[in-house]
């Protein structure tokens, strides 16, 4: 991360020039956020950079496990395999976001093996691999 706080040093004086506060902060976080993203893959921490990703989360005490997998050319992803049940793949801000894969269930896959499992209205922290 040392390499990330000398690139951000190095890019705030551009952010700050005929910018209002908030603007540059706004500008700084989103470039900070952008930073973490290339970094984690270029680590080969983005959800599908590699195939097929496996979750794991508790839910209601017991521990659950999950499978995505790029179907449909690449198009969607689908539960458990390729000829499963497709979901739709989004994109918001740093998370890969999976629905209508696992009835009820919407997957928010983060950078390096983070994330939230969405069900029921609550958000249950995960793992992925």
């Amino acid at each position: 991360m040392r390499m990330t706080g000398m690139l951000l040093a190095l890019a705030l004086p551009g952010l700050g020039g005929c910018t209002a506060p908030e603007t540059a902060a706004s500008e700084f976080h989103n470039l900070d956020a952008a930073l973490r993203y290339d970094l984690a893959a270029y680590a080969g921490g983005i959800p599908f950079q590699h195939g097929e990703v496996s979750v794991i989360a508790t839910e209601n005490g017991k521990l659950r496990t999950y499978r995505l997998t790029p179907c449909q050319g690449g198009e969607t992803v689908c539960a458990g395999g390729p000829n499963g049940r497709a979901g739709k793949l989004t994109r918001v801000r740093n998370y890969h976001v999976v629905s209508g894969a696992y009835r009820g269930r919407a997957f928010y896959l983060g950078i390096n093996g983070t994330g939230f499992l969405g069900v029921n209205g609550q958000f249950l922290p995960l793992a992925w691999e």
